[in-house]
């Protein structure tokens, strides 16, 4: 089965579209999402804290841990976490960290961009115990 696009036809339609569709090489759709349950009146960026996010100015290394202690290798909550972003050049990769719990563990790579962490393995709580953080700080 063949799929044809509108642009094909002579007509033109939104970049973002044809990303989605497929139709730019080297171009993909990524779902991003977030959350602050306290925006207001002003700017602020969309994720889980308050205020505007700072992006680190050049790829580094981050730190990951957890707000609770069963977040470790053998532990209850996330044993290990995937963390996926953009290097220094803007091109996608990822890094799987075994966490240790309150201790925060470094990268090996170096992020510009964090785009999102994923539990992907836990011991029997089946699910992180606590906050998974990811930044540039302990």
């Amino acid at each position: 089965m063949s799929i044809t696009s509108i642009t094909q036809r002579g007509t033109t339609e939104d970049f973002g579209l044809q990303v989605a569709r497929g139709q730019i090489p080297y171009h993909k759709h990524v779902y991003k999402f977030g959350q602050n349950a306290v925006v207001g009146d002003s700017v602020e960026t969309i994720w889980s804290q308050e205020g505007l996010y700072s992006y680190p100015p050049s790829a580094t290394t981050m730190t990951v841990s957890s707000s609770n202690t069963n977040d470790t290798s053998a532990g209850t909550g996330a044993r290990t976490v995937l963390i996926s972003g953009l290097d220094g050049n803007y091109d996608e990769i990822s890094e799987t960290i075994t966490m240790n719990g309150q201790t925060p563990v470094t990268t090996t790579n170096s992020f510009l961009r964090v785009n999102r962490a994923l539990v992907l393995t836990a011991g029997s709580g089946e699910a992180n115990a606590g906050i998974i953080y990811v930044g540039t700080g302990t």
